[in-house]
């Protein structure tokens, strides 16, 4: 692989990831440092950052009717966006925080122990069905084996003569 095309990569993963980070901070406790909770924030940024870019390429296929370099300008926006939005709450946390006297401030958490608990009990939770169902059906359920896997199959046996295989493209 080239070096442009690998830096591009890297860079369509970053943004995204960075997105989705800045979304959840955004919404976490105020007075907590940033990276605190690091591990949760980081997962719970793959899907909030996915889901946002997602969710921008559908808008803007329908607005322009095609995938430009103005995407990627959109979503570099809107992470600069969300960065400014963030470092304007923590400024005004820290100046509320400051004005009110020390025996009117509500303690807070120091830890989510509740959210940590309900995080891993879930993941644990997917990871024990998704193991279980992979043992049960190791080649997936009806429309994997009746339409996808044949597909596959079709294709990997046409070798160099895959791409005549028209009778596949309809599902």
């Amino acid at each position: 692989m080239s070096f442009p095309f690998t830096f591009f990569m890297f860079l369509s993963l970053l943004l995204p990831l960075t997105t989705g980070f800045l979304i959840v901070s955004v919404f976490w406790n105020k007075d907590r440092p940033i990276f605190s909770d690091l591990l949760l924030k980081c997962g719970l940024s793959v899907g909030f950052g996915f889901g946002t870019s997602s969710c921008l390429v559908v808008i803007w296929i329908m607005v322009v009717g095609r995938l430009t370099r103005g995407m990627f300008v959109c979503e570099l926006m809107l992470a600069v966006g969300l960065c400014v939005l963030l470092g304007w709450k923590r400024r005004v946390s820290i100046s509320t925080a400051s004005d009110q006297p020390e025996s009117v401030l509500i303690p807070s958490f120091k830890s989510p122990y509740l959210l940590r608990l309900a995080v891993s009990v879930a993941s644990l939770s997917a990871a024990i069905q998704f193991w279980c169902d992979s043992r049960q059906n190791p080649h997936g359920y009806y429309d994997a084996y009746a339409l996808w896997n044949q597909r596959a199959r079709f294709l990997y046996r046409g070798g160099q003569y895959w791409k005549n295989f028209i009778y596949i493209a309809g599902g």
